[in-house]
């Protein structure tokens, strides 16, 4: 048990961290990157950010989006852990859903 509780957590912690480095990826690249598309150098995806327009390579918007899934999925193994412990605890006193 105290494995999985360890692993909730760090599952938990890394979903944060990495949801809100996703986030400073996001307006880095609409700090530095052009606001038209350039063939030559690949920056041909646009990233939209309240009517302004930059333009990604593959690779950034690869980059981009591979952390915003990493963290929602690291945050569901969180919750599923969260279920998971809870219902071994519930399991262990006897008591249902509803505290009897």
């Amino acid at each position: 048990m105290k494995i999985a509780k360890a692993l909730k957590a760090i599952a938990g912690i890394l979903s944060i961290v990495i949801w809100f480095s996703s986030f400073e990826l996001f307006d880095h690249y609409d700090r530095v990157n052009p606001t038209k598309p350039d063939a030559s150098t690949g920056r041909i995806y646009d990233q939209q950010n309240h009517g302004h327009t930059v333009y990604l390579t593959a690779d950034e918007k690869f980059h981009w989006r591979a952390r915003m899934i990493l963290a929602g999925v690291l945050f569901g193994i969180a919750g599923i852990l969260h279920l998971h412990i809870k219902a071994v605890e519930r399991s262990k006193t006897g008591k249902d859903s509803s505290g009897r």
